[in-house]
Formats: C-alpha cells, sequence, structure tokens
C-alpha cells in the first residue's frame, strides 16, 4: 500500500469509531452472544493472561447496552463443565484441555458455512492448515488481503500489512475476524460499515455506509513472547 496515494484507504494505523449498530440486528445479536460456544472463543480470541471479565467478554462480542446477564449465564455453565475457571477479580479463562478444542470447534464451524464472531460474517476458503500458529491477541500478524466493496464487489486495495492483533491499529472488523486463524488458513470477512469505514466512509474510495469483503489470509505469527526474547517455539 502506498502511502502516497489518497485514493487507498489506510488500514493501518487508522481505525475508525465504530457507529451505533442499526436497531434491527439487535436482538439477534444479543441471541448470540448468550451462547457458550461464542463465549468460549470470545474468552480465546481476548487470550488475557489473567482471564477476561465479563464485560470485555460482552465489548468483543458487542453485547446489546452492556447486558451481560446472558454471558453470565454461559459463563456459569461453562465452569459447571469444566470448560473455563473463574479467577480473581471475577475473571475467566480456559482450562488448558479447553483452548485447543476451542480452536478446533471454530474451524469446524467455519468449515460447515459462515459463522458470525461480533457482527462480522467469517468463511473459511479451502481446508484447514494442519500446523502453524493460531493467532490471538497481542501475537504480531502478517496477513494478505484483497479489499472489496460488497456491492458490487469491486476491489479497492490489494496488499500485504503486519501488524499487532488486539492494538487497534485496523479496522475493528478485522480485530474480530483474523483471531483464531492459523498461520497459511485463508478467510472471507464480510464486514459492515459500522466495524469498517462508518459514515463517512474514506475519501472517494470507499463511500459512506459502504458494507466490505475481505479475503484474508496469514501468513505469518510472531508470539508475543517471542519479543521478549523467549525461546518457546511450540506450536499449537
Amino acid at each position: 500500500m502506498s502511502d502516497d496515494d489518497d485514493d487507498v484507504p489506510n488500514l493501518v494505523p487508522a481505525a475508525p469509531t465504530i457507529d451505533a449498530k442499526p436497531e434491527s440486528s439487535k436482538v439477534k445479536e444479543k441471541s448470540e452472544t448468550n451462547s457458550l460456544d461464542k463465549v468460549l472463543v470470545a474468552i480465546r480470541a481476548l487470550g488475557e493472561q489473567d482471564g477476561s471479565h465479563p464485560a470485555d467478554i460482552a465489548k468483543y462480542l458487542k453485547s446489546v447496552n452492556g447486558d451481560i446477564t446472558g454471558i453470565r449465564r454461559a459463563l456459569k455453565r461453562g465452569v459447571a463443565k469444566s470448560l473455563i475457571k473463574r479467577g480473581e477479580g471475577d475473571k475467566y479463562s480456559l482450562v488448558a484441555k479447553t483452548g485447543n478444542k476451542v480452536a478446533k470447534n471454530t474451524v469446524e464451524q467455519l468449515a460447515e458455512g459462515i459463522v458470525d464472531v461480533g457482527g462480522v460474517q467469517v468463511t473459511m476458503i479451502g481446508k484447514e492448515p494442519k500446523s502453524g500458529f493460531f493467532a490471538e491477541r497481542g501475537d504480531t500478524v502478517t496477513i494478505s488481503y484483497k479489499g472489496m466493496l460488497k456491492e458490487g464487489m469491486k476491489m479497492f486495495d490489494q496488499n500485504k500489512v503486519d501488524f499487532v492483533l488486539g492494538a487497534g491499529d485496523v479496522i475493528p472488523g478485522w480485530e474480530r475476524g483474523v483471531p483464531g486463524m492459523r498461520e497459511g488458513e485463508k478467510r472471507r470477512l464480510d464486514i459492515p460499515h459500522w466495524l469498517a469505514y462508518g459514515k463517512k466512509g474514506y475519501k472517494k474510495t470507499i463511500p459512506p455506509k459502504a458494507d466490505l469483503v475481505f479475503i484474508v489470509q496469514l501468513l505469518k505469527v510472531r508470539k508475543s513472547y517471542e519479543k521478549f526474547g523467549s525461546s518457546k517455539k511450540f506450536k499449537k
């Protein structure tokens, strides 16, 4: 992506303010956040070492009006099933055996069709890679992508980019659609305008309230611990 090209949107570092979600989508979204499976995926994607607070999980899943009652019920079910453990400060994390299971289940769901992740429709393209790191919050990832306007599927950009997942350096739709990808995996991300460039769009390239489609492939994951010289090299 060229820095001097005013007609190409800058995916890094500009992340636009998220617009309010249309009222018609709220009921569907609330039912999705009540799912234990969604909560498990959210905890894994957030990747906090000391666990995630229900409010953070609600924010990730875009719970309506901050209502976390359904999420707390799902967390309680997860604890009862020994899938989740509760720590200090009302924070929840996955038990050791659950992390890989969540990743496997998510991949299986993607293989069967479209999965909604906090408003982003995620579709796996091709088969699951057999090895490689999974992308988690705090990791530095290298993504190749092709961006298109959903209406007419007109391509507006194609490039490769490095960024830290979860740092807010890219549009919100990427922050939700990329976590859980495995090195080599390819996905289609259908991103609504409120998780992309919002009401204003981007200059002449992206119209106001434009829904976008990205074809993304995860080329490389640099785990967060590698930044500090750790010798850990295991792959999940």
